[in-house]
């Protein structure tokens, strides 16, 4: 899989970025707060995250300072084709669309899906697993910022495709690691154990659940059944005792009561005739007595009643005063209530009004930002339109141009090289014939040479003295000459046909058209990448029909909303005039300051409508103690006014104080004189009755142990009855056989669960041993891996001994990630900062490398500022191993505040300003 192109609009400061990516290494640099980490975010999101996601990875996306929703195109390869992805991410309406070369675009869910199925993974997250799933996603290929020197091993099989590594791994090894058979015993294995037990102990419902709990309850039948048969015993015991007890009562002490009651009859009899006329003293004394408590409780009934209403009329008084008080707070609580009220309504009002203003004054800024944008696009649009003239123009220049390609012009200039050559090697051997004096005629090549005259030759000559001599000489002593003026020859004729056949007159002007061509090639390839980077016509026209629909959806709302210079300046006469305008620092300052006066007048609101809680509750308070105090009066007048008739009545029925009191002092001397007559009598017949037992009194506790008796009879009469129906109930299904049988099942079930158990320890024992076979073959999973990061460590490793180390577990999978340095093995907690963001980034490679012959060969690798502990001579040993990871066919991203180190291996770099 290789990333081709990216588009970004409205995400985090990006309000449109557009960026290509070299199959090779791409160097992405800027400043902080230039966005890199967004578009890292952004790109992630897009390949993995739903476009109808919430929550905080969505929001993170979304811009503070451009309008719009984020949404991210995407061009990748991947299954042999080209793959166009958009997505926009707008809560439940978001958008997804997925297009391959060649087919129907796919939309929404089914987008979804076969996106899943290009990286891989089994499905696209939502919403519910993005704070758990989505870090996990890719975190062997991306470093995200801040996370170059944690353990990768360390974080779980999920963070580096554990499955997928091992599926690799057993394709590439020369025997399989693990045959079917193995697997399939394996699964069965785990199966098994997992049928029957979990992390937390047995599985609900599992054979040996349903063992456990059958001996539980066979154990819990097993102790009723014995509790019953102890309840049976103790019932059997308890009905004999009170047998027992019965017979006792019934047979000895009933007879003994009844002789001592006859003998205390006869005598009671004699002590009533003695007592009889002591009574009728007693008799005529107690309505005396009577009449006297009588007199002396409405006495004092009288004077308490007096008492009681003087306190009431003094209590009905302070009432009053404070019912006159609590009047006066309520009608003071309830005008400042109205004040606060109409307070409170004005700030609201205020408030409301500040925040349509508000909304006016956003949507006039909205209505600038895409006049902005519109324009942008529009002057877009016509680069556009002059880029796609010129590269027609152009095409036409490079189709009427002719020139030779730089082989041809190289071997033209080589040959004229050539020729120059022989030239000079003809010139270096030409020979200059000077005629001095001579008394004969003298020709040079049948051609009279006069004396003094001097020709020179670069070729073979004659020279003839007179008649009879004639001297042939050969520059050079004749020796290659003649191949010489061959070659020149030959060389002459090529570059002459070569000439004609570019019709040129030299090869100046064929070099001259070269260099035009080539500068017109330069032109068209930056052409070219301007016009990819820009967008598409189809593109740019959509998003320019999108603008213009919100800005006539603006107009239309700013239309049905415009405030008037009155109703704004009434609202807020601290605001700049020409509120309508639409210029940005006049609206940035007008937004500014409606802001600061919303939140102002916010603020005074709450005040206010606490001020006004605050007083409506007092209100209430007070009423509510005016309210009961008014009912305490009313009953205070109530009790007021019994207490008058009480007293009326006293009056009227008995008299007042005075005449109670002279009755009272007659009839206690009247009650002084019978005591007297009745204590003289007691006297005199007092000796006898004294020595005479109190018939009476024992009488009464004889009839009082009688009813204990009888009542003990039924007590116990309707326990032995109580009893003998629990045996009866007890015994029904005979204790002792029920009891025998329990603890018969008792030992069925515990046979039944210690053999299940053995059966599951024993598949579980099996199991952990084929897990440790399994584990065994650790090396053979590690050994490409380990060796893939030795090969990137390679500089690094100094001695011949030294190497990185990892284990694998069945279980865990691979883990234990560690280096040998000089004899010494350090586990990945003891490195240094740097030395863990070299051998994280060593371990990322070698799993990418190990697991893009399932991604067409290629995987995407992407560094956020990696590499920010590593020091600069360490440094170029990184930017080897990114290199060495370009050339064996892994793509390279790499995003760094400082990216000079990095642009002599990049092939690609792009700047964000």
């Amino acid at each position: 899989m290789k990333l081709l192109h990216c588009r970004l609009s409205s995400v985090r400061r990006h309000r449109e970025l557009t960026l290509a990516f070299d199959p090779g290494l791409t160097l992405i640099t800027g400043a902080n707060e230039t966005g890199k980490s967004s578009l890292v975010e952004a790109l992630h999101r897009t390949l993995f995250l739903r476009a109808t996601a919430t929550g905080a990875p969505v929001q993170r996306m979304r811009s503070l300072q451009h309008p719009g929703h984020p949404q991210v195109d995407l061009q990748f390869q991947a299954r042999g084709r080209e793959w166009a992805l958009q997505k926009r991410f707008s809560g439940q309406s978001g958008t997804t669309s997925l297009k391959g070369t060649g087919e129907a675009p796919r939309l929404g869910a089914e987008a979804e899906e076969h996106l899943a199925t290009l990286l891989g993974v089994e499905e696209i997250i939502g919403s519910r697993q993005a704070g758990r799933v989505l870090p996990s996603r890719w975190a062997h290929l991306w470093v995200m910022q801040g996370e170059a020197g944690r353990d990768l091993l360390q974080l779980g099989g999920e963070y580096y495709d554990l499955h997928g590594l091992i599926e690799q791994l057993e394709q590439r090894a020369d025997a399989a690691l693990q045959s079917p058979l193995d697997q399939q015993l394996h699964r069965q294995l785990e199966q098994l154990v997992s049928s029957s037990l979990t992390s937390r102990g047995t599985r609900h419902q599992s054979r040996l659940w349903q063992c456990e709990q059958a001996l539980e309850e066979r154990r819990l039948q097993l102790d009723a059944a014995t509790a019953d048969l102890e309840r049976y015993e103790q019932a059997n015991a308890a009905l004999d005792a009170i047998e027992d007890k019965q017979r006792q009562l019934e047979q000895v002490q009933s007879p003994s009561l009844e002789a001592k009651r006859q003998r205390l009859v006869a005598l009671q009899q004699q002590q009533d005739k003695a007592l009889a006329e002591r009574k009728g003293v007693e008799q005529q004394l107690i309505p005396m007595q009577q009449q006297q408590s009588q007199l002396a409780m409405q006495q004092r009934n009288l004077r308490q009643t007096e008492e009681s209403l003087q306190r009431q009329q003094k209590q009905l008084k302070q009432v009053d005063a404070e019912l006159n008080r609590l009047s006066e707070t309520i009608n003071q609580a309830e005008e400042a209530v109205k004040n606060a009220r109409r307070n409170r309504d004005q700030r609201e009002a205020e408030r409301s009004a500040l925040e349509q203003q508000g909304q006016r004054l956003r949507r006039l800024e909205e209505h600038k930002q895409l006049q902005e944008r519109l324009g942008h696009l529009i002057q877009q649009r016509q680069h556009q339109q002059a880029w796609q003239q010129e590269l027609v123009d152009i095409t036409k220049a490079l189709a009427g141009l002719r020139a030779p390609a730089r082989k041809e012009l190289n071997t033209l200039k080589d040959q004229q090289r050539q020729l120059e050559a022989v030239q000079v090697r003809l010139e270096a051997m030409a020979s200059v014939v000077t005629l001095e004096r001579s008394d004969q005629e003298v020709r040079l090549d049948d051609e009279s040479l006069a004396t003094g005259e001097s020709q020179r030759r670069s070729s073979t000559f004659a020279l003839s003295i007179g008649e009879n001599v004639r001297v042939r000489i050969s520059p050079g002593g004749g020796a290659g000459l003649e191949e010489l003026c061959q070659d020149r020859q030959a060389l002459q004729d090529a570059i002459a046909t070569s000439l004609k056949t570019w019709q040129a007159t030299s090869l100046e002007e064929l070099d001259g058209r070269f260099e035009k061509r080539m500068q017109l090639h330069t032109r068209e390839s930056l052409l070219k990448q301007q016009r990819s980077s820009a967008g598409t016509d189809e593109g740019l026209e959509r998003d320019e029909q999108t603008l213009r629909q919100r800005l006539r959806d603006l107009d239309e709302e700013l239309s049905d909303e415009e405030l008037s210079d009155e109703e704004l300046t009434t609202v807020d006469p601290s605001l700049p005039e020409s509120s309508s305008s639409r210029n940005g620092d006049t609206l940035q300052q007008q937004l500014a300051h409606c802001r600061s006066r919303y939140r102002q007048v916010k603020d005074e609101g709450q005040k206010a409508q606490q001020g006004l809680q605050d007083l409506e509750q007092r209100c209430i308070t007070v009423s509510n103690t005016h309210q009961a105090l008014q009912l305490k009066r009313e009953g205070l007048l109530a009790e007021t006014r019994s207490l008058h008739k009480q007293l009326e009545t006293m009056i009227r029925d008995h008299g007042d104080g005075n005449v109670l009191t002279e009755t009272l002092r007659q009839l206690t001397e009247q009650i002084e004189q019978l005591r007297s007559k009745l204590s003289a009598f007691a006297d005199t017949a007092g000796s006898n009755d004294a020595q005479r037992p109190n018939a009476a009194s024992q009488l009464a506790t004889l009839r009082q142990e009688e009813q204990a008796m009888q009542q003990q009879l039924q007590n116990l009469s309707a326990e032995r009855g109580g009893l003998l129906e629990r045996c009866r109930s007890l015994g029904k299904g005979d204790p002792y056989a029920v009891t025998e049988e329990s603890r018969t099942l008792l030992q069925q079930a515990e046979q039944e669960h210690q053999d299940e158990a053995l059966q599951v320890r024993a598949h579980r024992h099996l199991l952990e041993l084929f897990d440790t076979a399994r584990s065994d073959l650790s090396s053979r999973y590690t050994a490409p891996i380990r060796d893939g990061i030795s090969s990137y460590l390679t500089p690094l490793l100094r001695h011949p001994g030294d190497a990185c180390a990892l284990n694998y577990a069945a279980k865990d999978g691979l883990k234990d990630l560690s280096l040998q340095r000089d004899g010494l093995m350090l586990p990945f907690t003891a490195l240094s900062g740097g030395m863990k963001e070299q051998l994280n980034a060593a371990l990322r490679l070698a799993i990418a490398d190990a697991l893009r012959s399932g991604h067409d060969n290629c995987l995407p690798v992407l560094f956020d500022d990696a590499f920010t502990n590593t020091d600069p001579e360490r440094l170029q040993t990184v930017l080897a191993m990114l290199r060495k990871a370009v050339d064996s066919g892994l793509q390279v991203i790499v995003l760094s505040c400082d990216g000079s180190p990095y642009c002599e291996i990049a092939d690609t770099v792009v700047t964000l300003g």
